[in-house]
């Protein structure tokens, strides 16, 4: 054994070079190969607002009982909670 290999860093074995399957991030030549998507929000337009807007109503109760649960759970004994829960919101968006 001579003191060249114990230097030398791990690298993969002459015959595997050819075999990977990625490539440095420095080649110009993959850049130009894959396709770069970019994704942005969606873009904004009356008919996407509206149909949000229907959806709401379409699941309003589902909204409502769902929001009253979690009123009546949070604020079960509490005498001004309700009041906060509204109010505390409010002077915030006032603020």
């Amino acid at each position: 054994m001579t003191s060249d290999n114990a230097a030398a860093p791990a690298t993969a074995p002459p015959g595997d070079a050819e075999n990977l399957s990625w490539k440095s991030a420095g080649d110009p030549s993959e850049a130009a190969a894959r396709p770069i998507k970019v994704i942005g929000p969606p873009a904004f337009s009356l008919p996407t607002v509206f149909t949000g807007i229907r959806t709401l109503i379409q699941y309003s109760d589902l909204l409502y009982t769902l929001s009253l649960f979690r009123l009546h759970v949070r604020y079960k004994q509490s005498f001004l909670g309700w009041a906060w829960a509204v109010v505390q919101p409010l002077a915030l968006m006032g603020i």
